[in-house]
């Protein structure tokens, strides 16, 4: 009760709704180099993110992002005729064929040895993220040189009719000869 100007009780009656505010926590795995969260804002490392926005009350909205940051690398290594990812741990291998797209039946490990020519992936998959590699390309030429010895002609003969580049070199590493072939038996000399 208040006495106003004239000395009268005046009544003020207050309402007041206290509104609590709101606070959502995420926790993200983040398998990209960069996360945007749905107000545009870009993270690139690990870490812990507290947003305050104006709800439709005028409150306060908190926004804790939690993010973790997580990397496969998918580079491919081709090393005496066996692909290979450069990844120690933990991971499920699907090797690819880059002609179809298509999974290769019964290849899960870490290395593939090709049987034919071709383009060939992985892709690797932690259990949080998966990634896949570039395609690699891999010529499985089988070549026979004959006859050997020989003092007059010599000849390579293979499997294929990829175009290929022949080079010939002596012993110093000085080249005699090169050529492109797409034949099945090319003469040399």
């Amino acid at each position: 009760t208040l006495t106003n100007a004239a000395g009268c009780d005046s009544v003020v009656t207050l309402n007041l709704a206290v509104l609590s505010q709101i606070e959502n926590t995420f926790d993200q795995i983040v398998c990209d180099s960069i996360f945007i969260d749905p107000s545009g804002n870009s993270y690139t490392q690990s870490g812990v993110y507290t947003l305050v926005y104006p709800n439709e009350n005028g409150c306060d909205s908190i926004v804790i992002w939690n993010l973790s940051f997580h990397t496969i690398d998918s580079f491919l290594i081709y090393d005496n005729e066996t692909l290979y990812t450069v990844n120690e741990g933990t991971y499920n291998y699907t090797w690819l064929d880059c002609s179809t797209n298509s999974p290769i039946p019964g290849y899960h490990e870490s290395w593939y040895r090709p049987e034919i020519s071709g383009e060939y992936a992985v892709t690797i998959n932690d259990g949080f993220c998966q990634v896949t590699s570039a395609c690699i390309s891999v010529l499985k030429e089988k070549i026979e040189i004959y006859p050997n010895p020989t003092l007059g002609e010599l000849y390579i003969k293979r499997i294929g009719t990829e175009e290929m580049t022949i080079r010939i070199m002596d012993s110093m590493n000085k080249l005699i000869k090169s050529f492109k072939s797409t034949s099945l038996i090319t003469p040399i000399f």
